[in-house]
């Protein structure tokens, strides 16, 4: 690993150990890194938002919709996992009792050579986590430092920020994701949220409260975000995850309005959207937003299935048992 390998760094000549850290950047900053770790940062937000064990009794949701066939066989697999996990510490403590744990301890953190050995990654464990806004991070950091053309980064950093309460580094990301693209689809909803948390939470530091005060001036003038939402659906008015994007900004200002988004949305002409913008209000009409019903759902399959009929998300269950 490359935390094993810098451990070495003391035989290796300067250049090279600095040719080891670029390559460690290089890595962080691919995109099969960059979508690992969106996928990490996704899962860690999921954890804090439904903490384990508050969901049906199986934790994190993770056996929702799932049939008693698959639960079953989900069960035994956690079976499997807790006894394979007991016989390993069993192991480990009589391991501890024969040739103490000071020595123990250093040979699982140590190899032959001195090298520090990683522990290994166990999901049931990192699921368990009681600080899952701080585990985040780990993947939250190299991204915003080796990533920032990437407007994913800047709105999954804003999620993270906003569930810390952190005002400064939520404008940051806003605004960094406005420079990176403009046309994002998530930044209605984003700066609603921050426009909303801004004037829930004041701040006590006139210092601060003087740079937020600036700063918000610079994005929302004025404060109003109900004409900057009107603006911003003019201009993307063909775009399909942008007239989504301000439907759910509109329904996070008023709930009442919910119902009339979504069918704005089911009603869009899908003739003007591309596949990538359906299938990515398609994820998020599934992960619960704008509150559609199974009927819902199953409509807005229907149409898009229209315009690109080729297109396995959008086939109908009679249609895929064809």
């Amino acid at each position: 690993s490359m935390v094993s390998t810098q451990s070495t760094g003391r035989k290796m000549t300067l250049r090279a150990y600095i040719g080891l850290l670029k390559l460690e950047d290089q890595l962080r900053g691919h995109d099969f890194y960059s979508k690992g770790a969106k996928v990490a940062i996704n899962t860690y937000l999921h954890l804090h938002d439904q903490p384990n064990g508050q969901t049906n009794g199986h934790g994190n949701g993770e056996s929702d919709g799932l049939t008693e066939k698959e639960l079953k066989k989900q069960l035994s697999k956690q079976k499997r996992a807790e006894k394979w996990k007991k016989k390993q510490d069993e192991a480990k403590e009589q391991q501890q009792g024969t040739t103490g744990g000071k020595d123990t301890q250093k040979k699982n953190t140590t190899g032959t050579d001195g090298e520090v050995v990683a522990p290994p990654i166990v999901g049931a464990e990192l699921v368990k986590t009681e600080t899952p806004l701080e585990d985040v991070m780990k993947f939250l950091d190299p991204i915003r430092t080796l990533s920032p053309q990437c407007p994913d980064t800047h709105t999954l950093a804003f999620e993270v920020f906003y569930r810390k309460g952190k005002i400064l580094l939520m404008i940051q990301s806003i605004k960094r994701a406005i420079r990176t693209n403009p046309s994002t689809p998530e930044i209605p909803l984003h700066l609603t949220k921050l426009c909303d948390y801004v004037s829930k939470h004041p701040e006590s530091d006139e210092l601060v409260k003087g740079i937020i005060a600036e700063e918000m001036e610079g994005l929302v003038p004025g404060g109003k975000i109900a004409a900057w939402l009107d603006n911003y659906a003019t201009e993307h008015a063909n775009g399909l995850p942008q007239t989504f994007s301000v439907g759910c900004a509109r329904a996070f200002l008023d709930s009442n309005t919910t119902r009339t988004h979504l069918e704005a949305v089911l009603k869009f002409d899908f003739c003007k959207a591309t596949l990538p913008s359906c299938l990515y209000v398609l994820e998020k009409l599934q992960a619960g937003s704008l509150k559609p019903s199974s009927e819902d759902l199953a409509l807005y399959k229907k149409h898009v299935h229209q315009r690109y009929p080729l297109c396995p998300s959008f086939k109908q269950e009679k249609d895929i048992k064809r």
